[in-house]
């Protein structure tokens, strides 16, 4: 009897969390790998599967991945990250703009740990969002003669333009590889996400893994003492958007006297303005804002009562929805607007 053993192992997975969710790892993402990406995967063996976000090779066809790491010192896998929930924008702490306009880098070069973030900070950050260049890479136009470089994410040079003053230069070249790139002129670096196409639906971020040669030592060391291996696992980290709660107050039928927003339960002490009477679309209303920011959460850690003395009006106030919230004028702090009729 002839038997044939084929082994597989997982080479790395990547799980998204938003601290926003009651489930953290839960949320309506989904990652696409890019063609160079769908390529190199043919090419190596390698399968992805998009519902456990891994990366799933055979211990039995590690020779040409062995090779192409050795030949580079590295090989690039690169991914699209998807984000279907429309209330995205609000819950998340990254500025909305930020997200509208930009797209989120995330990379393993912060580290090369078996378990490590895709990003510098405890959490995906505003830094972490870069603008897009679709096709060809615009120059900066200097007030005064001077040489402007673009540069690589390894910080290798890929062109050099001297440019004479206030001219326009675009770089265009079939060849670049899609990616992270960095402008350098005049002593100012300004680092940007290079596609040769603009994308429909926009993406959320741009994920880059980078199998080092210490990566591959990693895993093969693992893979010949024990025949199996432990894979690398990455993780990218968003957070919840902190905001102001206002709770606009709006009696139906009488106005009663000494309104409190008072706390139930929290972990930290929460305590609210007295009230300010207002009209909320001609009616009575009267509004308490929290004195601190707030964590916009899918299941609130604290919670509130509004009393009148010693009475109890409403014994549990609602908590914020991702559907109201206002930026304040200069787009820094936002609000979250909860209407409660008693």
């Amino acid at each position: 009897m002839l038997e044939v053993e084929l082994r597989f192992g997982t080479l790395f997975t990547l799980a998204i969390e938003h601290n926003y969710l009651s489930n953290r790892l839960g949320g309506n993402f989904s990652l696409k790998p890019s063609n160079h990406t769908l390529h190199l995967m043919k090419k190596l063996g390698l399968h992805y599967k998009n519902s456990a976000q891994a990366m799933v090779f055979s211990h039995h066809e590690m020779d040409a991945f062995e090779y192409l790491v050795r030949r580079h010192a590295s090989l690039k896998f690169s991914f699209w990250l998807y984000q279907n929930d429309l209330h995205f924008i609000n819950y998340t702490s990254l500025l909305p703009k930020n997200i509208s306009k930009d797209i989120v880098y995330l990379s393993n070069s912060y580290s090369e740990n078996q378990g490590s973030l895709l990003h510098a900070r405890d959490f995906v950050a505003n830094e972490d969002c870069l603008p897009v260049f679709y096709g060809q890479v615009p120059f900066p136009i200097q007030k005064k003669a001077n040489k402007v470089q673009l540069l690589d994410e390894y910080g290798g040079i890929v062109h050099t333009q001297e440019l004479e003053a206030e001219q326009n230069f675009s770089y265009r070249d079939r060849n670049l590889t899609e990616g992270m790139y960095t402008l350098v002129a005049n002593g100012e670096r300004k680092s940007f996400l290079f596609f040769h196409e603009n994308l429909v639906p926009k993406p959320l971020a741009w994920v880059e893994i980078n199998w080092s040669e210490k990566m591959l030592d990693n895993i093969l060391g693992q893979i010949n003492k024990n025949k199996k291996n432990e894979p690398y696992n990455f993780m990218v980290s968003f957070e919840e958007r902190k905001t102001v709660w206002r709770y606009i107050i709006i009696p139906k039928y009488e106005n009663p006297s000494n309104l409190e927003v008072r706390m139930i339960e929290g972990q930290d002490k929460v305590t609210f303005s007295k009230p300010v009477e207002g009209k909320f679309y001609n009616q009575q209303a009267y509004i308490f804002e929290s004195n601190q920011l707030l964590s916009m959460k899918e299941r609130p850690n604290c919670s509130f009562e509004l009393v009148s003395g010693s009475k109890i009006i409403k014994k549990l106030l609602p908590a914020p929805s991702p559907e109201l919230i206002k930026p304040s004028s200069d787009n820094l702090k936002f609000y979250s607007e909860i209407i409660v009729y008693i």
